[in-house]
């Protein structure tokens, strides 16, 4: 039997997203199940290329301008992680705040990746392993 390259479209099952459980830390579980987008999918794709012509056209202007190379700045660079991860997620079940369900609306989801970045590192890790959207 050939390989059917329709079958294992990597872009189409990274959009389709994979549900993964949420670990604290220690790696204890938690009943939080998050489901990501791949890093292949198109939305992601888009992202990262937005995000690279963004860099680019600051690099740019600052050449123009005579300020050559500028250091990162790392709140910019949290930020930016904060952003691509909160785009990876498409939904979350499991999760609550004080006893009341937190809703996976884009505010909270943000709010989520920026106040835990041990939730964000999830995240990251598991859209950016090619292996959960076979």
């Amino acid at each position: 039997m050939a390989f059917d390259i329709k079958l294992n479209n990597l872009s189409e099952k990274a959009e389709a997203g994979y549900e993964f459980e949420v670990k604290l830390p220690d790696g204890a579980s938690t009943d939080f199940f998050i489901t990501v987008r791949g890093n292949q999918s198109p939305k992601m794709k888009k992202y990262s290329k937005d995000l690279f012509n963004k860099m680019q056209m600051e690099e740019l202007r600052n050449k123009r301008k005579g300020k050559g190379e500028q250091p990162i700045d790392l709140d910019e660079a949290e930020a930016t992680l904060v952003e691509s991860a909160s785009m990876r997620v498409i939904s979350w079940k499991g999760l609550e705040e004080g006893g009341k369900v937190v809703e996976s609306t884009p505010e909270n989801i943000k709010r989520i990746m920026q106040e835990h970045d041990w939730v964000r590192a999830q995240v990251l890790e598991e859209s950016d392993n090619a292996a959960n959207f076979i």
